[in-house]
């Protein structure tokens, strides 16, 4: 069964531009705050449906520059999938993965301090020194395989709209 004169419907990525492009106006117009046009970006990345778009735009007026129904034509297009615009559930798994890997390696040269009480003063404080180390270079200075490095992906998340921003920001002449 066809549902051809249903007014909503999936949209596409094409769309999706266009609605964050419309946005970045309103925003460069001064209609938007950062935290709001942040937080209907984010809506945005997330939408599925046409409905989801146009209850994000129902406060604010049509750009007078774009006509509506009418394609926004983007002179340089915004690459969304450089990285991902949600957190997947892979990218979450990888990154507590690799956490949860140097965490452990730190506690376990904690316990080794903690064993080491009845040998020697010395040997406690050289175990807790080296622990210490460790939890720097495995935290701070990301050594160890790649894999025990994944970024935060809720840091790229805010990276890639602070991206977007400034592009969006420049493309207005801001």
């Amino acid at each position: 069964m066809s549902q051809t004169f249903n007014s909503d419907y999936r949209i596409s990525d094409t769309e999706r531009q266009h609605a964050m492009d419309e946005l970045g106006k309103h925003f460069a117009s001064g209609r938007l705050d950062m935290n709001e046009y942040d937080t209907r970006l984010t809506s945005i990345a997330e939408a599925t449906m046409k409905s989801e778009l146009t209850q994000l735009f129902d406060d604010l007026p049509l750009a007078p520059s774009t006509p509506a129904n009418v394609p926004a034509t983007v002179s340089k297009p915004i690459d969304l999938m450089e990285t991902p615009a949600m957190p997947s559930a892979e990218a979450m798994q990888l990154y507590r993965k690799g956490r949860n890997m140097k965490i452990g390696i730190v506690l376990a040269s904690l316990v080794c301090s903690f064993m080491m009480l009845g040998v020697s003063e010395f040997a406690v404080n050289f175990m807790m020194g080296v622990t210490f180390i460790l939890a720097i270079a495995l935290f701070l200075m990301k050594l160890g395989p790649e894999s025990w490095n994944y970024p935060n992906p809720q840091k790229i998340m805010r990276e890639q709209r602070r991206d977007l921003a400034k592009q969006v920001m420049q493309r207005q002449g801001l």
